[in-house]
């Protein structure tokens, strides 16, 4: 995960690529949001890794998409993790300051299980 950053979250580059992990085991789809629905589905494989474009990404948090924003909308238990800090933070995930981290399930860590 990326942790020190130089960009400013709030000019952000929203056709630029980021990388979404899926921590889940399980494969996951989930249509197209910034595009209308029109350019298709995407798989991502269990435990694998796309790169979507940052509009996307917003797309899908701002359509509610828990995948990406966790049980609270504030990234906790998120199946996916957006690998780009800048873009935590302007979604709200974490804050610049480093006092909120998004929690995030691994396959090291399932919650309630061990």
């Amino acid at each position: 995960m990326n942790t020190k950053t130089t960009i400013d979250p709030n000019n952000l580059n929203m056709n630029e690529e980021i990388e979404v992990e899926n921590m889940s085991g399980i494969a996951t789809y989930f249509s197209r949001r910034a595009t209308g629905g029109i350019a298709g589905d995407v798989c991502l494989e269990p435990y694998g890794k796309a790169m979507l474009d940052r509009k996307e990404v917003f797309a899908q948090a701002y359509s509610g998409n828990k995948s990406f924003i966790g049980i609270d909308g504030k990234g906790n238990h998120a199946s996916f993790i957006i690998n780009d800090t800048p873009t935590r933070i302007k979604l709200g995930l974490e804050s610049a300051d480093g006092a909120h981290k998004q929690f995030v399930v691994t396959k090291d860590y399932t919650a309630g299980y061990s």
